[in-house]
């Protein structure tokens, strides 16, 4: 795994591959259970030019994932709640939101 971030650490250096690179980074590290590089990986590629509304949608789900599995859970509810706010029905934010909601009420 860490050849392969190496591989796409250079691929980032390229504007073409930048938030695809950075993406692919973030899930390398989020496998890895590091949650904090996944997270600032997410981040990077979040504030690149020109990003497609699908892609940082997808960049903040995977962003609220990291901060989730790092035990971040008042992160991830707020990221999942502009997720639900732009895009109600992107893959399981409802169900993300409803758990996470039930755990900071169980707090």
């Amino acid at each position: 795994m860490p050849e392969a971030i190496r591989e796409f650490q250079v691929a980032a250096r390229d504007t073409a591959f930048f938030v695809e690179s950075c993406s692919v980074i973030g899930v390398c590290y989020q496998e890895q259970g590091m949650w904090p590089e996944a997270a600032e990986w997410y981040q990077k590629a979040l504030v690149a030019p020109d990003i497609s509304e699908d892609a940082r949608i997808a960049l903040r789900y995977d962003l609220a994932g990291a901060y989730e599995g790092a035990g971040d859970g008042e992160q991830a509810l707020g990221i999942y709640e502009e997720i639900m706010a732009a895009d109600p029905s992107y893959r399981d934010v409802s169900q993300k939101l409803e758990n996470l909601s039930q755990e900071s009420q169980a707090n």
